[in-house]
């Protein structure tokens, strides 16, 4: 044999033995490794199905299911459940859990691990003296997994001052631990804590009738349907402001109960319901109603709210932050829409601008979208009459924003027998938006600066009604050529590119 050929079965066998250490390197001392890495971090988990990988997922976190939950804490002993994807509680009441401290507790439940073992086999005082022989904080975890399920139980004791850990101990385990304090705090929670405190829950989207009756203001609000918008039915002051009916029900929706008193015959003659301070009717889809009933006594040397609930044959009573439904007490007036136009901002492709004082048709501005952009890709304007030139890029879409956006501050005049009186007469100042089959989508008129306020303009919108708006909402408005244009410091135009 040459000696290159020996050479090169050297470097085979050599690269075999090689291959091989490695192999033996990986499953034989590494792999070993792993898993005793995975069987120490099973046994600190405090919660665990076993150290086998298929258990396992995102990186370790064992991949289990919560099913029940039994929280003593604070003198309640709570029973949660877990049905569908929500969880209720069960017991002492069956009321829905609030989905905060649930989600908080379950996401220290599912990473909760032993940080050290304090005691191997603790004497009755050594329990004592660690808050476990008469703990006032446990908990009980029944827990599902692939072809699985056991009980968990663990009670907490004191707080170590000096690290903020907590003492533990596992049912069925001696020894006593000591685990992240952030676990006690999640675990301790009272039936009151663990329970739903939002006072109102209800799909915006199925509402279509809206009864407010209070100490100074009485309106409805309705629609058609889901879709439509909202209407001041009651008294009949037309569209009302979309966004501030929307504002206003979320604000219903966000109130949470402070207290949830017991519901007794007894009690409830201490209020005077038939002359509740606010009554509230909400009337869904399917005329599913939803009553509300809000009224104040004088109770333990202090006032305090109450709210009564009534939705089908269920009664709920609960304690209220007053100010939160006083303010539904509002002018329906307040609630008129207010916005002075209304169209899509994309199905502007032509706008005329009649520049105050001039004629007819004389001096008026046309400006034409003269492409459909594709997506990401700026629209382009021009200026086609008097002259012709491009727009600079920004200028049309902040137009189009600031005519979109334009509210009233003050309905001056509904039904204006003059226009000229308020500066809207046929030579003022005027926008027209159109669509590309030349229908007119909106009309801005400007007028005078009114007489109470300096900052203040009259206009006309779509509707015959004279408003009011801030004079400072229209000192973006192009009013003549010259303000679309980028001028040359000869006083010619610049093309934008």
């Amino acid at each position: 044999m040459k000696q290159v050929q020996k050479n090169a079965v050297f470097l085979s066998v050599l690269s075999a033995l090689t291959v091989a250490l490695g192999l033996y390197a990986y499953f034989g001392v590494m792999k070993k490794e792993e898993k005793e890495i995975q069987k120490k971090e099973s046994l600190q988990r405090l919660i665990s199905m076993g150290e086998d990988a298929s258990n396992a997922v995102d990186g370790g976190i064992p991949g289990f299911d919560f099913t029940v939950l039994i929280v003593e804490a604070k003198g309640d002993t709570t029973r949660l459940e877990k049905v569908g994807s929500e969880w209720r509680i069960v017991k002492p009441e069956s009321v829905p859990a609030d989905k905060s401290a649930v989600t908080q507790l379950l996401g220290q439940l599912q990473s909760a691990k032993s940080n050290s073992t304090i005691e191997e086999r603790p004497s009755e005082q050594d329990l004592s003296r660690y808050g476990l022989k008469a703990p006032r904080v446990s908990l009980t975890a029944v827990v599902s997994a692939p072809a699985q399920k056991r009980e968990f139980k663990f009670q907490c004791g004191i707080e170590n001052t000096f690290d903020g850990n907590v003492y533990l101990h596992r049912e069925g385990d001696p020894r006593v631990y000591a685990a992240d304090g952030s676990l006690k705090q999640a675990i301790e929670k009272s039936f009151f804590d663990l329970r739903d405190k939002n006072i109102l829950r209800f799909d915006e989207n199925t509402l279509v009738k809206f009864e407010v009756t209070g100490p100074k203001h009485t309106f409805t609000l309705a629609r058609a349907n889901p879709a439509a918008p909202w209407a001041i039915q009651k008294p009949a002051l037309g569209e009302a402001d979309d966004d501030a009916i929307r504002t206003m029900l979320s604000g219903l929706q966000a109130q949470q109960a402070l207290s949830f008193p017991k519901d007794s015959p007894e009690f409830r003659k201490q209020i005077d319901w038939g002359h509740a301070e606010i009554t509230i009717k909400l009337t869904l889809t399917g005329n599913k109603t939803i009553d509300l009933k809000v009224a104040t006594i004088k109770k333990d040397g202090s006032e305090k709210t109450f709210l009564l609930r009534r939705e089908g044959p269920t009664v709920f009573l609960s304690e209220v932050a007053q100010p939160a439904f006083t303010s539904l007490d509002k002018d329906p007036a307040d609630l008129r829409n207010r916005r002075v136009l209304s169209f899509k901002a994309e199905d502007v492709t032509e706008i005329h601008i009649r520049p105050q004082g001039a004629g007819k048709s004389q001096q008026e501005i046309k400006l034409v979208k003269t492409s459909v952009p594709d997506t990401g890709v700026q629209e382009v304007w021009e200026v086609t009459e008097p002259m012709r030139f491009r727009v600079p890029p920004s200028r049309i879409p902040s137009l189009l924003w600031s005519l979109g956006n334009l509210k009233a501050k003050n309905v001056t005049d509904e039904k204006p027998k003059s226009l000229s009186s308020y500066g809207l007469e046929d030579d003022a100042q005027r926008y027209t938006l159109l669509n590309k089959s030349g229908q007119i989508l909106g009309t801005l008129t400007t007028g005078k600066t009114t007489q109470s306020a300096e900052n203040s303009t009259y206009v006309r919108g779509d509707k015959a009604i004279v408003y009011e708006v801030e004079g400072t909402r229209l000192n973006d408005l192009p009013k003549s050529i010259d303000d679309l244009s980028e001028r040359k410091p000869d006083g010619g135009i610049t093309q934008p590119p």
